[in-house]
Formats: structure tokens, sequence, C-alpha cells
């Protein structure tokens, strides 16, 4: 029961991340380049040009949506990690993955079980 809901953290993290992805996207005065735009241009806060990697102007009217949505997909990638390290993390280079995929949200769940 504890993978299944891991497995469902990391169905319902990407879902809303895509979700909101395309919301906050869609929010956006000048079209948003999924080329031309860095994927944290959809969560920066003030308006302004931005010269790196290339001139672009950024303004991101859902910037609190898709901050929120960054949070949410790492907090159910960790909580999924965590609930499902019993059952797919055996032996040592197992054990590594399940650590990485830990820190990739920023906390290392119980790989070690």
């Amino acid at each position: 029961m504890r993978a299944r809901i891991g497995y469902s953290a990391w169905i319902v993290g990407v879902v809303q991340f895509f979700v909101v992805h395309w919301i906050a996207e869609s929010a956006w005065g000048r079209p948003y380049s999924w080329a031309r735009n860095n994927i944290s241009d959809l969560g920066n806060a003030h308006c302004a040009q931005q010269l790196d990697p290339e001139p672009r102007y950024i303004c991101s009217p859902e910037h609190g949506l898709m901050n929120g949505s960054f949070v949410a997909l790492g907090v159910l990638f960790v909580v999924g990690a965590a609930l499902t390290g019993g059952v797919l993390w055996r032996g040592g280079r197992a054990a590594s993955g399940c650590w990485l995929s830990g820190f990739a949200g920023s906390f290392a769940g119980r790989c070690m079980r």
C-alpha cells in the first residue's frame, strides 16, 4: 500500500507540474517559448529584461503559482522516494539511486530498509 501511495505521489507531482506550467505560460503577455525561455522564467517574480543566455523580456504574472508547483513537485518526489524505497531499491547501487532520487527532491528518503 505504501508503494502505491508513493507511485501516486510521483504521478500527481508530474501531472500538477505540467498543468500549472501550462497555466503559467498561458498568462504571459508575450508568448512563452520552450526553446527560448528557461523554465525558471515562469517563476520569476519581477518583470525585467534578461540578458542571459539571450536577451528577452521576462514577466510571469503567475509566478507564485509556478513557484508553488516547483515546491509541490519536490515534496511529492521525496514522498514517492520515501514510500517506494523498500520496494524499488535493493542492493548498493540501487540504494545509491534511491538516495540520489531523494536528494533531487531535497531530502533522502528511507532508502536503506
